[in-house]
Parts: C-alpha cells; sequence; structure tokens
C-alpha cells in the first residue's frame, strides 16, 4: 500500500480549490508539495514510505520559524520555499492554509493540534512565541525534561494521542527524550471522512503479494468516478462527501512497478473524466514509524543537526553555551485505514531539540564481562607502554 504515502499530497490541491487561496498560500502549497514528493523519495530507498508529509512540513515551518543564517537557508531549501515565502508572508500563507484545511462537519472532520513544548525556566523569546501562536494556533507549554524526561515524553505522547483519538500513540520512544531535551515542537493531524457513496462489502479479492495471490477482504462499488488512463498505469479518484476531498489511487500497469504510480500521483495533475466503473478496492490499513534525520539530510537540512553549525537563537537567543539549540531528531507517524464507509487516517511529527553540548540519546551500556586486552600508550608521541590481556581478574 506504499500509494497511500501520498494521502495527504493528493488532498491539498482539492483542499483549497473551492475556497479560493491567494497566491501566497497557493505557493506554499505548490513548495509543500514538493517537499511531501522528495521525502518519499527518500523514505522509500529505505523502507515504508508511507507518512503524513503534511504533518511533517508544519512541523518544519515551526522550526524554521526558529531557525537563522544558513540553519534557515537549508530548512527553506528543503521545503521547497521561494525567496518571497520568508517571514511574514510565510506566516500569513500558513495561517491561511491551515484555515482553509482544519474542517468539521457532520461528514468530514480534520483537526490540526500544534504544540511547543518548553524546558520550565528557560522561555522561549515573546518574538517566537508569539509568531508560532499566530501562525500555527500553537499552545506553549512547559514540562520539566531536565528532572523528569520520562514523566515529559508522556505527557506529549498522551496528548497527541488524545490529538489523533489514540490513533497514534508513543510519538517519542524513550531514548529521544533525555534531561539535556529542551524544546519540542509537535504536530497532531486527524482526519475522519464518508464518502460520498458508501461501499458494499464484497468477496475477499485474490491480493498479489510477491508472487503468491492471497485472499483479502474487499469491498465493491458500481458508479460513476474520475477516471485517467495511461499506458502504464490506471488512476481513479474517489469523493468524499460534503466536502472539496478526495483520495486518488493508482494502479501500475500488468509488469510496471510501484514507482510508475506514485509517479503519476506526485506529477502534474491529470485531467480526469468521468467513467462507470465497476470498482472492487481492497480494506486496508497502512502505518509506518520513522525517524526522520537521515532523510531530511539527505535533503539539504544539515545544519539544524550539527551541535556546532545549527542556529536556532530567535527560540532561546542563544548562539552559543550551554543552553544553544540543536535537533537531535524528528520522530514521525502515520495511521491510514480503508473501509466501506470512508477514511480515518492520523499522522504526527515530533521535532526535538537538545542543549547543542550534550551527548545524543541514552548512554551506551558497555559491560567488560569477558576476557579483554588492554594497553598503556603515550599519547605525545604514539608509543605503546604497555600492552596485555586480562583472561581472570582474580590473578594478582
Amino acid at each position: 500500500m506504499r500509494i497511500l504515502t501520498l494521502l495527504t499530497v493528493a488532498m491539498l490541491p482539492t483542499l483549497l480549490s473551492a475556497q479560493k487561496p491567494d497566491a501566497n498560500t497557493t505557493a506554499l502549497v505548490s513548495s509543500l508539495n514538493g517537499f511531501a514528493a522528495a521525502l518519499h523519495g527518500e523514505l522509500a530507498k529505505t523502507g515504508n514510505p508511507t507518512c503524513g508529509p503534511a504533518s511533517v512540513s508544519i512541523a518544519l515551518l515551526m522550526l524554521l520559524e526558529g531557525a537563522a543564517g544558513p540553519t534557515q537557508q537549508e530548512i527553506a531549501a528543503a521545503l521547497r520555499l521561494p525567496e518571497t515565502l520568508r517571514g511574514e508572508p510565510l506566516r500569513a500563507a500558513a495561517k491561511d492554509l491551515l484555515r482553509l484545511t482544519v474542517r468539521a462537519d457532520e461528514d468530514v472532520t480534520l483537526t490540526i493540534v500544534d504544540d511547543v513544548w518548553a524546558q520550565t525556566g528557560s522561555p522561549l523569546l515573546d518574538p517566537y512565541a508569539n509568531a508560532v501562536r499566530d501562525a500555527f494556533s500553537a499552545a506553549v507549554r512547559q514540562v520539566d525534561f531536565d528532572r523528569q524526561p520520562d514523566a515529559a515524553r508522556q505527557q506529549i505522547n498522551e496528548h497527541v494521542a488524545k490529538a489523533t483519538r489514540d490513533r497514534i500513540r508513543d510519538l517519542l520512544q524513550p531514548d529521544l527524550i533525555t534531561p539535556d531535551t529542551r524544546v519540542v515542537l509537535t504536530n497532531a493531524m486527524w482526519l475522519k471522512a464518508n464518502w460520498d457513496e458508501s461501499f458494499s462489502k464484497a468477496k475477499d479479492l485474490p491480493f498479489l503479494i510477491g508472487k503468491e495471490q492471497v485472499p483479502v477482504p474487499a469491498m465493491a462499488r458500481t458508479d460513476h468516478f474520475g477516471f485517467a488512463e495511461a499506458p502504464t498505469h490506471t488512476l481513479l479518484r474517489l469523493r468524499y462527501l460534503g466536502a472539496d476531498l478526495a483520495m486518488d489511487l493508482v494502479l501500475p500497469a500488468l509488469g510496471q512497478g510501484i514507482e510508475v504510480a506514485e509517479s503519476a500521483l506526485l506529477g502534474k495533475a491529470p485531467e480526469l473524466k468521468s467513467e462507470h466503473i465497476a470498482l472492487r478496492l481492497p480494506k486496508f490499513t497502512a502505518k509506518a514509524r520513522h525517524r526522520l534525520v537521515p532523510a531530511l539530510q539527505a535533503l539539504g537540512m544539515r545544519a539544524a543537526f550539527d551541535g556546532v553549525a545549527a542556529d536556532f537563537s530567535p527560540i532561546n537567543g542563544k548562539t552559543s553555551g550551554p543552553d544553544k539549540l540543536v535537533v537531535s531528531e524528528v520522530a514521525h507517524q502515520a495511521w491510514i485505514q480503508v473501509d466501506e464507509t470512508g477514511t480515518e487516517a492520523a499522522a504526527a511529527t515530533a521535532v526535538v531539540m537538545k542543549r547543542a553540548g550534550a551527548p545524543a540519546g541514552q548512554p551506551r551500556k558497555v559491560v567488560f564481562d569477558r576476557e579483554f586486552a588492554f594497553a598503556i600508550r603515550d599519547l605525545r608521541t604514539g608509543l605503546l607502554l604497555f600492552v596485555g590481556r586480562v583472561t581472570d581478574p582474580r590473578d594478582r
């Protein structure tokens, strides 16, 4: 189900079309979809690329607001932002995008919850705190990473779980929050949408997994759907009820790889025609957990993770010293379920920031509990002074 990686990518243009966003908001959507395609490509290299790219993008936009110098430039470049989208124009576009995206009615609910978690007694600078409150409706919360790191981690995880209707649990694993953590930026998204017409339950569908066909639960519907066909693939659009919202599905032609389907979803929006189709579709749940630092580094975000080069002084005013900030991890989870009535999906992202001079994660355990060797060396010259082996420490 790798196609479902791009659920949010396909959603963004349709979310906005009815309400006519301004030029900056349209440019922001284009940029974030470009980032989503690039991120998907990196994740696909190492395994399951399912993700909620909009959640990652929003978290990184909050991080960008707190970056300066080359650190800011690299984050903006990774997000594919044009030079015209910086500062107040970017904040206004982000605010407009979130306003247009969030909705709550009988048939479609899409919620976005942003938060900044800061170390108690280490206040954020007012311009940064005010900016994330205004542009992202982010709540600024205080927790004690220093003395109660696991309690802080659990509080953040519980908050994210509540925001995603318990679909994203344990976003932050135990090793990600330490006494040196100072700031965590979180985004949580939850979608519940009903199809414009429900499907009926169908007989199990033989589904090719590897070289074997395996029966899977399926659903069926005969109706008019938006449709496009090419020699390499077939694209079909499923619309949701009461909203300008849809899911695009792409089936590669026989002999074609999944990359063809993904390329069709990531490319120029297709021209669809209405076709009367008898559709059979497997019911499915797609989910993934990621640590995104390698992928983001591959996309050009390097300074943010470098304790020397990172500059997040707009967040706490520190350009050096023990409280200078650096990103230690970007954790992400996504969960998508499709059945006869519609779709439920959730995604969450946490940008974890620690003191730049602090070690990353929990200490590695090394126990010398078996035979070992040793050497005494003159570090001025490199000369080995003593070399030995310990087979039985009881020997005196």
